[in-house]
């Protein structure tokens, strides 16, 4: 038995001839897609996804002797790091099929690295960087863990977000 409020409804929701018409709510406006530098973890996964660019570079990414690719994904404002300080960094990797192996944005815990104590491909890339950038960092296996597989580590191609975030002189 309808009230007479359900009853109401559903007269308002019937045309003048008696059909029942669904209420369709009109399209919501299409948000601009982006993607942001700096990803936040998925709640549900802890874990950080991966960024469009995982399997390759894209051609704007500036492109070192070495063979380090990489791209500013904003620019910083401090001192520009030397090969005499500790990095305070937050940083996510990946392998090229979209695995995040390593966060310390999921520890919610920046790392602090001198140049010397990490893969050459990171320390080059902390290198380059000014307090406040972020940037992604494509590392060839010769400047990673290489690209034979070893136990434990990620070979191949690596890809890096950094931020750094800090310079201990």
């Amino acid at each position: 038995m309808l009230g007479r409020r359900a009853f109401a409804v559903l007269a308002a929701l019937m045309g003048s001839a008696g059909v029942a018409h669904a209420f369709v709510p009109p399209p919501l406006a299409k948000k601009s897609v982006h993607e942001d530098p700096m990803v936040t973890v998925a709640p549900a996964s802890g874990q950080i996804p991966a960024p469009s660019t995982v399997a390759a570079a894209p051609l704007d990414a500036e492109v070192s002797a070495s063979g380090l690719r990489s791209k500013v994904l904003r620019a910083g404002t401090g001192a520009r790091a030397t090969d005499k300080d500790a990095c305070v960094v937050h940083y996510t990797g990946w392998t090229t099929d979209g695995k995040m192996f390593d966060s310390s944005v999921v520890r919610k815990m920046p790392a602090t690295f001198h140049p010397n104590a990490v893969i050459k491909g990171f320390a080059e890339g902390m290198l380059l960087m000014r307090v406040g950038e972020q940037r992604r960092l494509w590392i060839p296996g010769a400047l990673g863990y290489g690209d034979a597989p070893k136990p434990g580590l990620p070979t191949g191609l690596l890809v890096f977000d950094v931020e750094l975030v800090a310079l201990q002189k």
